[in-house]
């Protein structure tokens, strides 16, 4: 069978920890992921970034606050199949989620984004939102089994 090359996206979302509570907001731009969940921040990697430089960048955009690199652990990787073409049965777009966690930051998280995000708050980690973005949930809950790697949408009924 002929397989064709796949699309690999990387992606760093970052966890804010205080207390027993961890950071996020809603996501409010109609047709794009997540939209109408909340989630944790983060984007995309950048062709000239690391892991964790993403990360940095990120929580500068999008919530105003300050991390170094070293202060950053990468707690767990979900690997993600976006796009499946059934008529080839190959997967044409994968998505590679590092989940990174601060352990020290410089600011008070803020939304800067607002026409992006529509809340931003701490909500207690064993009482999470019920519109929760769901591979979110899913790594959060890895993370607290202690696993550091997932996978998802590789049997079609996922």
């Amino acid at each position: 069978m002929l397989t064709t090359p796949c699309k690999i996206i990387t992606g760093a979302t970052l966890i804010l920890k205080k207390d027993n509570n961890i950071l996020l907001f809603k996501r409010n731009i109609p047709g794009k992921i997540a939209y109408g969940f909340f989630a944790l921040p983060g984007d995309t990697v950048e062709h000239h970034e690391t892991v964790k430089q993403a990360a940095c960048r990120e929580a500068e955009e999008e919530i105003g606050v300050r991390i170094i690199e070293s202060d950053l652990s990468i707690v767990h990787m979900l690997r993600l199949r976006e796009k499946y073409d059934e008529a080839t049965n190959q997967t044409n777009q994968i998505l590679l989620l590092y989940f990174v966690e601060a352990s020290h930051w410089k600011g008070e998280p803020t939304n800067l984004e607002p026409q992006k995000h529509s809340e931003l708050g701490w909500f207690e980690i064993n009482d999470l939102p019920k519109n929760i973005f769901a591979l979110n949930l899913l790594a959060l809950d890895d993370i607290k089994k202690g696993n550091f790697y997932g996978e998802h949408g590789w049997n079609n009924a996922q």
